[in-house]
């Protein structure tokens, strides 16, 4: 299977937090699919590339991952020497966002 790349982005520290996970499948470093999970809000966002975000269950995500790896585990079994995974990867971002809680200590702050 393909490789899992993580990635983390933190904003300077201030009052308010909002996570984000994003899990992203790419086929051949095109991205093909998206989940947006939000646990802060509870919730679940799926976008198709350039489609728009529907909200899902976080099991039907992962009930679905399951399913392709189970189906790289078929082909690995009947193909043994001549298997090669398909180009699909799976990206982790996590996305920490802190901003000010005050909307007026928001506006003061500078970019870098």
């Amino acid at each position: 299977m393909g490789h899992i790349r993580l990635a983390l982005f933190l904003k300077k520290p201030a009052h308010k937090i909002s996570r984000k996970v994003a899990l992203l499948l790419f086929y051949q470093d095109r991205l093909i699919v998206g989940y947006i999970l939000e646990p802060d809000q509870d919730r679940c966002m799926f976008q198709l590339a350039g489609g728009e975000e529907k909200a899902v269950p976080r099991e039907e995500f992962t009930r679905h991952w399951e399913i392709y790896q189970g189906y790289e585990l078929e082909r690995m079994a009947a193909h043994l020497e001549n298997y090669h995974p398909l180009p699909v990867t799976l990206e982790v971002r996590r996305s920490l966002q802190i901003t000010p809680v005050n909307s007026a200590l928001r506006r003061k702050r500078r970019s870098a």
